[in-house]
C-alpha cells in the first residue's frame, strides 16, 4: 500500500463516528528528535463514549463517558515508574505499525512506546479493546532489560473510591460513571496517591486527581497489566465480575456484565504462532468472545 493510499484511508477512518482511528504528525529526523506522535482514538457507536491516548505532551489515558471526565487530565504526567523513577515515555506511532482492527462489535489499536536504555524499559506496548457499548480493556505489556521494581500508573479525578471487598476502583459525576479494575501478572497492588492541580476545587472534573499505582512486591523483568473500564450512565451501574485468564501463548480477561460473560484475549509478543486462551483460538494480536442471548 503506498503512503498516499494509507493517509487517504486515514481521512476516512477519521471521518467515520463509530470507529477506531489514529491522528499521526510528523517530525524532523534528527538523534534529538522525538519519534512522531501518537493519538488513538476509540469511541461507541452512540458516541457518547471516548477512549483516547494522546501525544505525549498532551497526558496520559483519558475516557470520556456522557459528558464527564472518568479518566486522565491535561499536560504530561507519568505512567511508569521503575526503581522508583518516573520514566519519560514517547510512543512510536501506531499507523505506521499497527492499524486499527474492527470487529462486529469491537475496535483494537496498539501503541509501542520508545525504548531507552537509561531507564532500563526493553519495551512498552498499550493494548486497546473497546467492546459495544460500555466496556475498554487495556493491555499494558512492559519488558525491563534487568529485573527491577516496577510501578504503573492511572490518573483518576479525586472522587475516586475503592471497594476493598470487590477490589474495585469506583468514580462517579452527575451523568456517568465508571468502575474499574486491575488484573495482572505478576500480581500487583494498587495504591493511591493524591496529586493537587492548581485549580480551585469544584466539579469532579476540574478537582484534584489521584493517581492509583499497580506495585509489584518483587524485582521483575516482565509484567503484564490488564486494566478493565466499564462505562455507564447517572447511576445505573452494572453487575460485574472478572477474572484472569493467562497461557503460554495470551492473556486476557473475561468480564461479566449482567451476567453474560465477554472473552478478551491479547496475543503475548512472545508468541509466534497461533495464539490459544481457554480453547479460543486466534491468529491477530487480539480475541473476542461477545456472548449474546438469542432472542426468543
Amino acid at each position: 500500500m503506498t503512503r498516499t493510499l494509507a493517509m487517504l484511508m486515514l481521512v476516512l477512518l477519521v471521518a467515520l463516528p463509530s470507529c477506531a482511528t489514529t491522528d499521526s504528525s510528523a517530525s524532523k529526523v534528527g538523534a534529538a528528535k522525538p519519534p512522531p506522535s501518537v493519538r488513538v482514538v476509540l469511541t461507541n457507536r452512540e458516541g457518547n463514549v471516548r477512549l483516547t491516548f494522546p501525544a505525549p505532551e498532551a497526558g496520559p489515558l483519558q475516557l470520556q463517558a456522557f459528558g464527564e471526565q472518568l479518566l486522565g487530565a491535561s499536560g504530561p504526567r507519568p505512567v511508569l515508574w521503575i526503581n522508583g523513577k518516573a520514566v519519560s515515555l514517547e510512543w512510536v506511532n501506531p499507523l505506521q505499525l499497527d492499524p486499527p482492527i474492527t470487529g462486529s462489535e469491537w475496535r483494537y489499536a496498539r501503541a509501542t512506546g520508545s525504548v531507552t536504555n537509561v531507564s532500563g524499559l526493553k519495551s512498552f506496548q498499550r493494548h486497546f479493546l473497546f467492546v459495544e457499548p460500555d466496556l475498554v480493556v487495556v493491555l499494558d505489556e512492559i519488558s525491563l532489560t534487568e529485573p527491577a521494581l516496577l510501578e504503573t500508573g492511572y490518573w483518576f479525578p479525586s472522587g475516586v473510591s475503592h471497594d476493598p471487598v470487590r477490589d474495585e476502583w469506583t468514580v462517579q459525576a452527575p451523568k456517568g460513571g465508571m468502575t474499574a479494575r486491575f488484573l495482572s501478572s505478576p500480581k500487583s497492588n494498587q495504591t493511591r496517591r493524591e496529586a493537587i492541580e492548581r485549580q480551585a476545587v469544584g466539579t469532579i472534573t476540574n478537582s484534584a486527581l489521584s493517581c492509583v499505582r499497580s506495585v509489584v512486591a518483587d524485582k521483575i523483568r516482565e509484567f503484564y497489566q490488564i486494566t478493565v473500564l466499564v462505562v455507564h450512565p447517572e447511576q445505573s451501574r452494572r453487575s460485574l465480575a472478572f477474572k484472569l485468564l493467562e497461557s503460554d501463548t495470551a492473556i486476557g480477561v473475561r468480564v461479566h456484565r449482567d451476567g453474560l460473560p465477554t472473552l478478551a484475549a491479547f496475543r503475548k509478543t512472545s508468541c509466534t504462532g497461533e495464539a490459544n486462551l481457554t480453547g479460543m483460538k486466534f491468529d491477530g494480536p487480539v480475541g473476542v468472545d461477545v456472548f449474546r442471548p438469542k432472542k426468543r
